[in-house]
Formats: structure tokens, sequence, C-alpha cells
């Protein structure tokens, strides 16, 4: 059967014309992720929202993609990509200006939602239109290289201006780019696609819709479990207790379906493979790990006091790691010269060293330059990491199970994000009481050192204040908070020393098994030459 023609005669020759085109409407596609990455104390400011309502907001949208992914691959089979296409395009500009009118953030979380669901009708389609362009042999590899990249370097470009705009406009004007980003894209796709194929629509039946609703339902209850669970000491709320019960009856909901659907949104089969598993594992402790940055951003936005900018300078060494080692593990893994075990150590390795690094390096006064090394391990460790993962993950279960690894992928990628959020949080604020207790052990009328300092910036104060209570204040709340800063850093240091053990288990728990099956092996080829002979 003849591939369908996607492209219209006057670009249609011209490969890297139409990849350029593609690239910029998968990112302007994945703009509506990292438009509100720097924003979300402004939209706080704006709707007087609690900062654990607009993380879930934003999570809702990755929340509308997931159960989403196998459907929509269904739906491929029908439709003409360009009319598909053309309706998220128009689906996303509504929604951003219905954006534009929203008063509180239960609308906001609303039209996330949305936004999630609209993303999906735009970049699928992309996904499908890149790959047509790309060598069968290599569209695996060099598929969810294009991918993730854009996705991470989107989030970099388009948080550095946010951050520019921020800081001279209001905040609400990320709608209007995202709105003229998107007419872009309507032109480029009106231009470029052809509006029929010649395809055969393939019939829409046993569209698993219940399963889909089911698992969205799940994890959005799940999502308020971990991102407000800390806030509430979890289990001692009642909010926490009937979400996290909601969560589990969704979920049995669908599981229930899964095993009656024809043709469902996961394939429970591939949990029979362990290879399968394994890769989730993998998955899920490369994701958990590498979100450790958001610390090194929060200690450069709070103790250094950096600005939005500033800190997607230094997002930009990252993004340059992660570019050139994705190049190269790409490259690599088209070749077939390397096993997966290589790509494991050497990225896990390199995670191992950013992880030290900040660990012995994090001060209160640390340089732009100081940070630049291990932002760009970090990335280097992304992209060595990833693309080897997925597709050890991928290439675990048969064919026939269609979609499942992908959905099932990209569950573990929001289950682990949402873990990071819930356990990032609440080791901060356990080691935080831990080192807060330990300085106020310090701050009595007894220490000799704390009486020094105590006296010596009231002096300071008195200076500039004739009222020598008024410097009193000032000389504690200043020591209150540099203790604060203190013990901030202590926090993050011990976090980064933890992380650094973990992912030392896994470097010596691969390096064991590996062993192993090599031994394992060996061992049973001599048992076979021996029978033979």
């Amino acid at each position: 059967m003849e591939k369908p023609d996607y492209f219209k005669a006057w670009i249609n020759g011209s490969e890297a014309g139409v990849r350029i085109c593609l690239c910029l409407i998968l990112i302007c596609s994945l703009m509506q992720f990292g438009a509100f990455a720097l924003t979300q104390n402004y939209v706080i400011a704006s709707f007087g929202a609690q900062p654990e309502d607009v993380t879930l907001a934003l999570q809702i949208t990755y929340v509308a993609i997931v159960p989403f992914i196998a459907i929509q691959f269904r739906l491929f089979q029908y439709f003409e990509i360009r009319s598909y296409l053309l309706t998220g395009i128009i689906a996303c500009i509504v929604i951003n200006v219905l954006s534009l009118q929203a008063k509180d953030i239960v609308t906001f979380t609303i039209l996330r939602f949305l936004n999630g669901l609209s993303l999906s009708l735009m970049s699928g389609p992309m996904l499908i239109l890149i790959f047509s362009r790309i060598d069968p042999e290599r569209v695996q590899v060099i598929g969810l290289s294009i991918l993730y990249g854009a996705i991470l370097g989107n989030g970099v470009v388009i948080g550095f201006g946010a951050a520019l705009i921020d800081t001279t406009l209001d905040w609400t004007v990320i709608y209007y780019f995202l709105i003229a980003f998107l007419f872009l894209c309507l032109l480029l796709t009106l231009v470029l696609l052809r509006p029929a194929t010649g395809r055969a629509p393939m019939p829409l039946d046993h569209l698993d819709w219940p399963g889909g609703i089911f698992l969205a339902a799940a994890l959005i209850a799940f999502s308020y479990t971990m991102i407000y669970g800390p806030k509430y000491y979890w289990f001692s709320d009642t909010r926490i207790r009937s979400s996290a019960l909601a969560a589990v009856i969704f979920f049995a909901f669908f599981i229930y379906r899964e095993f009656r659907a024809k043709i469902p949104v996961v394939d429970l089969s591939v949990f029979r493979y362990r290879s399968f598993i394994s890769g989730l594992l993998l998955l899920i402790a490369y994701y958990g790990l590498k979100d450790s940055i958001n610390l090194v951003y929060n200690y450069t936005g709070t103790i250094l006091q950096w600005s939005g900018a500033r800190q997607m300078e230094l997002g930009f060494f990252n993004l340059a790691g992660l570019l050139s080692f994705m190049w190269l593990s790409a490259e690599m893994m088209i070749t077939k010269k390397h096993s997966t075990r290589r790509f494991l150590i050497a990225g896990f390795g390199m995670l191992l060293v950013y992880h030290l690094y900040v660990y012995l390096e994090l001060t209160p006064d640390l340089a732009f330059e100081d940070l630049v090394l291990p932002m760009f391990l970090h990335g280097a460790a992304s992209g060595m990491l990833f693309v080897p993962i997925i597709i050890y993950t991928l290439s675990s279960v048969p064919p026939t199970t269609g979609t499942t690894g992908i959905v099932v992928g990209a569950l573990m990628r929001f289950t682990a994000t949402l873990n990071s959020i819930a356990g990032l949080y609440t080791l901060q604020l356990h080691y935080n009481q831990h080192y807060k207790e330990s300085f106020l052990n310090y701050l009595t009328a007894n220490d000799p050192a704390f009486v020094e300092r105590l006296n010596s910036a009231a002096q300071f104060f008195n200076l500039k204040t004739p009222a020598a209570e008024q410097g009193s204040a000032l000389a504690m709340s200043g020591i209150v908070r540099t203790l604060g800063a203190q013990q901030q850093l202590l926090t993050l240091r011990t976090i980064f020393l933890l992380f650094s053990a973990i992912i030392l288990c896994i470097i010596l728990t691969v390096l064991f098994i590996t062993s192993a099956y090599k031994t394992n092996l060996y061992l049973n080829n001599l048992r076979i030459s021996g029978e033979r002979q």
C-alpha cells in the first residue's frame, strides 16, 4: 500500500523546507506548555489563588493528554490529517481567547484541561507528519529525539520570552503571542498540506471512550492528592482521604474496563514482560532524579535573587547539553554499536557528577559561571538517557499492543512528575524544620557568638535609626533571614547528597544485573557445549 501524500507539490520536493515548517508548527503547539513556566506567581496574584491551585491547573493540561493518546491515533485513521490539524489549531486559538477572559482559578483550570485536549489535536498529527519524512529505520530514534528536544527546548526558549514579557508587560500578553503563533501555524497548514490524501478512512468502531474518561478522572483525583497532600498533612485531612479514595475507585473502573474493551486504551498484557517493567522503573527513576534541576532554579530565584530571564540564560546551557548529547546518543543508536547498558552508565554517571557538584559547591553567593558546568551536565545526562530508555521500553513489547507502550510511558512520566512535586516539597519541609530546630539551640543569650552578632548588628542599625528598640528588632530580623537562607542551603545540599546516593545505587544495580546476565549466559554455553560432547 502506498504511503499517503500529505504535502502539496510545491513543497513536497524540498525536504529541508518541509522539516523546517513541521518543526515550527510542532514548537508553536508545544508553546502552550512552556508559556506558563515562569508566570505562576503572576497567575497566583491575578486570581488570588494558592501556589498549589496553579500547579494543579498546569498538571491538568497533561491529564487531558495522557488518556487521549491511544484514542487519537484511531482518529487519525478516519479523518484527513489537514482537517484534524486545523481543528486542533482553531480549538487552541478559541481556548486562548477564552483564557483572556478568565477571572478565577476554577475557570482557568477547566480551560487548561481543554487546552490539553486541543494540544493533542495539534501535536499528534505533527508527529505523524514528521515521521512520514524520516527513514523507517531511523523513525523511532530520530522522531523521539525531535519530540523530546522540542518539548524541553521550547520550555527554555518560551520561558525566556515569558520572563522578558513579565518584566515589561502584563502577564496576560502571553496569550496574544500564543494566538499570533497559532495563526502562523494555521497559515502554514493551509499552504503546506493537501485537503485530501486519497487514503480510505478506517471505521471508528470500538473506541474506548469510557476507559479514557475513567483514566482522566483517576489522574485528576491522583493529582489533587499528590499536590495538596503535603500541605494538608496527607491522610490526616478529609479532603486528601476523599481524593485518594476517588483515585483508587476510578482507576479500578479503568482496569475493569480495559479487561472488557475490544480495543483498550492500555493493553494490560504488556505487564507480563519483565524488560518492559524494568524500562518503566528506569524511566520513573530518570524523571524523578532529573527534576532536581527545579531546586537549582528555585535556589537562583530565592537565595541569589536572579530574574526569570537570568535563570533562563542558565537554562540555555542545560539545553545545549541536552541537544548535543541527544544527537550523539541518536547517532550511536542508529549505528547500533552500543548497548543500552552503556547509555545507562554514561547518563546516570553524568547525573551523579551533576548532583555531587551542586552538593559540594552550593553557597549563598555562587556566580553565574559556577552553575554553567552542572547545568550542562544535567542536560547531557538527559540527552544520553531519555531516548535509549524509551526505545528499550517500547521494544520490549510486541507491535500488537499498539500504542500501549506510549500511553504507559506518558503515564509514568506524569506519575514521576507528581511524585517529584510532592517528594521534593516534603523533603524540603522535613529538612528545613530539622535545621531550623538545630539553629534555634544556638539562638540564646547563653551563646557568645549569637550575642556578639546581635549586638554588632544592633549597633549598625542604631546608627541609622534613633530608636534603640527598632535597631534591635531590625538586627534580629536580619539574623533570622540569614539563618533562613542557611537552612535552605543545607536542605538543598542534603537532598542533592541523597539523590547522589540513589543514583550510585542505580549504577551499581545496572552493573550487577548485566554482569550476572553475562555470567549466566556463559555458564549456559558451557553446559550446552558439555552436553554436545
